[in-house]
């Protein structure tokens, strides 16, 4: 059976819960790390998924080896973060909207297709 899929999350919301609840028991991926300013919730939220807190992404990026990261942060951090990863060849998915500007969005899709990154938007009511 090959290695599982090691995730990064950045942000510890409630948005954050869902895809937490979602991993549990999962054989295919597991948590790398999570990462949120707020380091009382990282620590908590980071507890229960049994991955080490960070209180920035760029140590989530730097320390805990993910292969791929979902960002589920406020939406005027999106563009910032996603460019971050992607610019490191980590895939993202990112929680909508991808930006709070058309700008935004298109300099996130723009580097993912120069990076060759793979980048999805969370769409999971459609």
């Amino acid at each position: 059976m090959a290695e599982a899929l090691r995730l990064g999350l950045v942000g510890a919301g409630a948005i954050s819960q869902a895809y937490i609840k979602a991993l549990e028991g999962s054989s295919i991926a597991r948590w790398a790390g999570l990462a949120d300013v707020r380091a009382e919730a990282a620590r908590a939220a980071a507890e229960t998924m049994d991955c080490p807190a960070f209180t920035d992404y760029q140590d989530l990026a730097d320390k805990a080896g993910a292969d791929a990261v979902i960002i589920c942060t406020p939406p005027a951090t999106h563009t910032e973060i996603a460019l971050y990863f992607i610019e490191r060849g980590i895939p993202v998915l990112c929680e909508k909207p991808l930006s709070v500007d058309v700008d935004g969005a298109k300099a996130i899709v723009d580097a993912a297709e120069r990076k060759g990154v793979v980048l999805a938007m969370a769409s999971k009511f459609r």
